[in-house]
């Protein structure tokens, strides 16, 4: 996108174009949209990317607002101390006293998971979660006028609920109030509105938080007259907001407006707290909603520890599937279980869903399938960070019910795959369902991990079952642990019930994250001072002008390859904004920017640099990749020109691109390598037809600052 402020620019605007805001909206645009282009993309890893907020909400700038850390116990005017809590789930597994209570991980009671009531409003009290949320086309109110968002984002809600009161008829109600939110996530500006007026998306980091200065209140109402079940029940809040974003923090509102007003979010709830997850709509078949608005906002349950037992399984019949996760879709044979767990308390940690139980299966590929690329990952829990070099698909997880227990509450499925990694030695103490009918708990040592799980979609025939959290992974470590005696349990899940006999603790699957790794920003090169000759014939006179200004150009390292299969790779790049000023005895004074790739050909000005030789594959062979090499670089330019004709400005812009090119010996260009064009370009008005001007042969040297 050109760049539309500057002294010079305002003073040809305005002599044809007297209006003043125009000029101040154009370069707020302009800062909107840089501000959001060198920003990094979000994504989840350890933790919430830190957005600066006022310091009238975050006391301690550490990226939590002040409401966020009173109600989770951490101290909002110290720095050093962070939640710790099952609202912010990496916290549990960082090994560190994040919230400085001298209390860590498990031992923490902010890591202890949320009792789950399914049948009676449990008493006044609160509850902590983690949430996802996602906008879609959000009409958020800015200075520039209305900007279409989309935000998705994750983070802590705390929600304060009333004790139950009897409304008569066998129903009940409790009043609710979310007294934290901050939901840490990516904004993005839809193309063609104010405030990013290009054809692209512009994203940015961003942070949603609940108004601390108002009260965001609702209510929960029994519509069952069953004295002695609540659910399902109708909930609502309505919730003041407040939305990050380069223009600072704005307020939400309602579909329509106004700004400010309180957003009408309901559901009909099952449990709670209202966990969903579309792997068991069976407990909260629905996020909350807003009427006419694409929004979801979800409390995602939390997933605990299984302890895995060796069995004898009856036989099976083998069955085909459909299985996707984070490394691919494959067509499977489910062959037969072979592994059982339950879910089990670690180091004294609370199980949230008793009856969540997995249930393995061996899994082979059907004809036809690609072989499995192994591939490495770093995954992240209690343990600490962990390499892990995966061999291929071993086993599928299934959720199932046991004996007379509940159905799983929220529990995906999860594709397994063999790995390989250091032993990690530690010793844990374990208590799960056996442990407590055996009145013991058991002291194991955690060896070596056996198997990561991905949670996984599964469709068998017509039916799909989706991923419910794609964000949390089960890492199996083989155990050792003391002598067990079998027993026999009943196990049933979506392929049947079966009797099982298990004889021997065998694994520990721990949840743990995949921190992705932030794939590397475009590179931004600013040439400041930056030269073109372009020889210039407007129809009526004709003159060589020498002209300098600033140049963005923008190198997306992380595009490089080989596209075009000629051996050589190369990588994306694309001027961004172009400003040169100059003055010509014959034609007075002349800007050329590029064209905003919205207008008319509607194209951004691309190109790439690709290097002469591959010496060294995987690597741009120019310096500073490399000691030696050179590249050879295009753009293909779509120009605008201002001159004067006969004391009046016109503005022109070529009528197809320019195609500048250079050879290079350093990336950014070393001083004085110059891009040339070889063409004579015609210049085109605004009704794109050609006119008797054109521009070029030219010459632009890009000079570093």
């Amino acid at each position: 996108m050109s760049t539309r402020s500057g002294g010079f620019r305002e003073r040809l605007v305005a002599r044809v174009r007297p209006e003043e805001g125009t000029v101040a909206r154009r370069a707020l645009t302009t800062l909107i949209l840089s501000l959001a282009l060198v920003a990094p993309v979000l994504v989840v890893a350890r933790g919430p990317v830190v957005v600066a907020l006022p310091a009238a909400l975050d006391t301690d700038g550490d990226g939590f607002i002040d409401t966020v850390e009173i109600n989770l116990g951490s101290d909002p005017a110290n720095a050093a101390s962070t939640p710790e809590s099952e609202a912010v789930p990496a916290s549990c597994i960082d090994g560190v006293d994040n919230d400085l209570d001298t209390k860590t991980d498990e031992a923490d009671p902010g890591c202890q998971p949320p009792h789950l009531s399914r049948k009676t409003f449990p008493p006044a009290g609160a509850d902590s979660f983690d949430s996802t949320i996602t906008l879609v086309g959000y009409a958020l109110a800015t200075p520039l006028g209305i900007c279409p968002l989309d935000f998705q984002g994750t983070g802590p809600t705390v929600v304060k609920r009333g004790d139950p009161v009897d409304l008569a008829g066998g129903l009940r109600g409790v009043d609710t109030e979310i007294v934290a939110l901050q939901l840490f996530g990516t904004g993005t500006l839809l193309p063609s509105s104010p405030c990013n007026p290009g054809a692209t998306p512009v994203s940015f980091p961003a942070t949603m938080i609940e108004d601390p200065a108002k009260q965001s209140t609702g209510k929960i109402t029994d519509t069952n007259p069953d004295l002695g079940k609540d659910f399902p029940a109708d909930s609502f809040f309505d919730v003041f907001f407040l939305i990050d974003t380069p223009l600072g923090l704005l307020p939400g509102g309602p579909p329509g407006g106004p700004a400010g007003s309180p957003v009408h979010v309901t559901n009909t709830i099952q449990s709670i707290p209202p966990f969903y997850s579309p792997a068991n709509p069976a407990l909260n078949p629905k996020c909350y909603t807003v009427a006419g608005l694409p929004h979801q906002h979800c409390p995602t349950p939390p997933l605990d520890h299984f302890k895995c037992y060796a069995g004898k399984f009856p036989a099976f019949k083998p069955r085909k599937v459909t299985l996707e996760d984070q490394f691919g879709k494959r067509k499977v044979r489910v062959t037969g279980p072979d592994i059982f767990c339950n879910p089990v308390s670690r180091n004294g940690q609370e199980i949230f869903d008793t009856g969540g139980h997995l249930k393995r299966y061996r899994i082979q590929d059907l004809p036809g399938q690609p072989p499995f690329a192994p591939l490495d990952v770093l995954v992240l829990n209690e343990f600490g960070e962990q390499n892990l070099s995966v061999n291929k698909p071993l086993a599928l997880f299934v959720p199932s019910k046991k004996g007379h227990l509940a159905k799983p509450a929220a529990l995906d499925h999860f594709t397994c795959y063999s790995v390989k990694g250091q032993a990690v030695n530690q010793r844990v103490t374990l208590e799960d369902q056996f442990d407590v009918e055996d009145g013991k708990v058991e002291k194991a040592t955690v060896g070596k991990p056996v198997t990561l799980c991905n949670p996984t979609t599964k469709t068998v025939g017509a039916v799909t079952t989706p991923v419910g959290d794609p964000t949390w992974h089960l890492v199996c470590y083989a155990i050792e642990t003391r002598r067990f005696e079998p027993r026999r349990v009943v196990a049933v899940n979506q392929f049947g019930k079966e009797v099982v006999t298990v004889v021997k603790p065998v694994h520990l699957c721990v949840p743990s994250s995949k921190p992705v790794q932030q794939p590397p920003s475009p590179e931004v090169d600013q040439f400041p001072n930056s030269t073109a000759t372009v020889p210039l014939n407007t129809g009526v006179a004709t003159d060589t002008v020498m002209l300098t200004g600033p140049t963005t150009v923008q190198v997306d390292l992380a595009g490089l390859g080989d596209p075009d299969g000629d051996g050589r790779e190369q990588v994306p790049t694309e001027i961004t904004q172009m400003q040169l000023t100059g003055n010509s005895s014959a034609l007075g004074p002349v800007l050329i920017t590029i064209r905003d790739s919205v207008q008319h050909p509607t194209q951004r000005s691309v190109g790439e640099i690709e290097e002469t030789t591959n010496d060294t594959p995987g690597v741009l062979d120019v310096p500073p990749f490399t000691p030696t090499g050179t590249a050879q670089s295009f753009f293909d330019v779509f120009f605008e020109v201002t001159f004067s004709v006969q004391d009046q400005l016109v503005t022109l812009h070529t009528c197809s691109p320019v195609r500048i090119t250079a050879t290079l010996t350093h990336k950014p260009p070393a001083p004085n390598e110059a891009y040339r064009s070889t063409d004579m370009i015609p210049l085109c008005d605004e009704q794109e037809q050609p006119t008797p001007a054109h521009l070029g042969p030219l010459t632009f040297v890009p000079i570093p600052g």
